[in-house]
C-alpha cells in the first residue's frame, strides 16, 4: 500500500473540518448521501479530533489550495475532553484507542473541502506510512506524486 506515489482515497472528504464519510465502505452510496460523522479536525494542539472546530486555519468555505495547513504525526494527534469515540474512524485509521506506531502523519487544513490522499513517497521518510493521510487537496489538486487504484464495478 505504501510506494512511490500518494493514493487519493474515495468515500471520504473533510469540509471546514467535519470529517464525512460512508457508513460501511460502500461504492454505490452517492456522495450526497454520505454521513456527517460529527468529528472535527480542530487546529488545537496542532492537530486534535474534537466534536467542533475551535480553531480555523482559513476561511469556512475557502477550498483554495493554498494557505494555512497542519500536520503532525498519526501518533501525536490528540482527542479533545469533549469527543466521543467512532468506531467508524479508527477502521478508518483516523482515530485510535492506543498510540499507534509508524503509521504516517495527518496532514490539513481545516477550512473548505478536503478529499483525502493517503500513503507517501519516499521523500516523505517518517510522515509516509500506511495511515498517512492528507485532507489538505481540493478536487482540484494535482501532482505527478497523487495516483490512485482504478477498479471495476459492474
Amino acid at each position: 500500500m505504501v510506494g512511490n506515489v500518494l493514493e487519493w482515497v474515495d468515500q471520504l472528504k473533510l469540509v471546514d473540518g467535519l470529517i464525512i464519510s460512508t457508513a460501511d465502505n460502500d461504492p454505490s452510496v452517492d456522495e450526497a448521501n454520505w454521513i456527517s460523522q460529527e468529528a472535527f479536525l480542530d487546529a488545537v494542539a496542532d492537530i486534535t479530533l474534537s466534536d467542533k472546530v475551535t480553531i480555523r486555519d482559513g476561511v469556512a468555505g475557502d477550498s483554495s489550495n493554498s494557505g494555512a495547513s497542519r500536520h503532525k504525526l498519526i501518533a501525536d494527534v490528540t482527542l479533545s475532553n469533549s469527543y466521543t469515540p467512532n468506531l467508524l474512524l479508527r477502521r478508518l485509521l483516523i482515530e485510535f484507542s492506543a498510540k499507534p506506531q509508524d503509521l504516517g502523519a495527518l496532514y490539513m487544513r481545516n477550512y473548505g473541502e478536503r478529499l483525502p490522499i493517503r500513503g507517501g513517497y519516499w521523500a516523505y521518510a517518517s510522515s509516509a506510512g500506511l495511515g498517512a493521510l492528507h485532507f489538505n487537496a481540493s478536487r482540484l489538486s494535482s501532482d505527478s506524486s497523487i495516483g490512485f487504484r482504478p477498479a471495476f464495478f459492474e
